[in-house]
């Protein structure tokens, strides 16, 4: 029986880097119908912030780990960082999607070379909304399709804008038998 989750992934992040990237990132994957474990979003007044964690970790599909030089310092995302690992090793299917936020990749190598050898999302090539595409592509790629279609269709429209076309016009380019005989009968 597989297993059922209840979010698509969980943000990993310092608190320092949520109003220059996190946040917004969490927002705009929020907005298209991904389900976010993001603090802001998850946690209630009272909870216990190391179960709530370790309950998100465990019911993500993936966990979206918000590198950052604010990040490698901070014992809470050691932590997170360490429940992810243990899970992406205990079923062996990747669930670690990394994320460089002003940070160097000889930072990230000092701090986990294991960590560092993962292709990850860098901020400073990539605007949130780049970011934010890729990773709906993997982790729900159902959502990114539907935004596909939807892009390549406001394009169709947008180079090939809609025309109304008297009824006149219609009728005088030939028979319309066809289109009579669609219609249906009115006793």
């Amino acid at each position: 029986m597989s297993k059922q989750f209840h979010w698509d992934l969980f943000i990993s992040h310092a608190s320092e880097d949520k109003e220059s990237f996190v946040k917004p990132l969490a927002i705009m994957l929020s907005n298209i119908g991904v389900k976010v474990w993001y603090d802001e979003f998850t946690l209630k007044l009272g909870d216990s912030l190391s179960r709530s964690i370790d309950k998100g970790l465990f019911s993500s599909r993936f966990g979206v780990v918000v590198i950052s030089k604010n990040f490698v310092n901070k014992s809470w995302t050691e932590y997170e960082l360490q429940g992810l690992n243990a899970i992406e090793r205990s079923n062996g299917k990747k669930r670690i999607i990394p994320i460089w936020h002003n940070i160097s990749k000889n930072e990230v190598i000092a701090f986990s070379p294991s960590l560092a050898d993962k292709i990850a999302g860098d901020t400073s090539r990539l605007t949130v909304v780049e970011i934010t595409l890729q990773l709906v592509e993997i982790v729900r790629p159902d959502i990114f399709n539907n935004l596909q279609r939807k892009a390549a269709y406001q394009q169709m429209i947008q180079n090939n804008p809609i025309e109304k076309v008297p009824m006149s016009q219609i009728l005088a380019n030939g028979p319309v038998r066809h289109i009579l005989d669609a219609i249906p009968k009115v006793v």
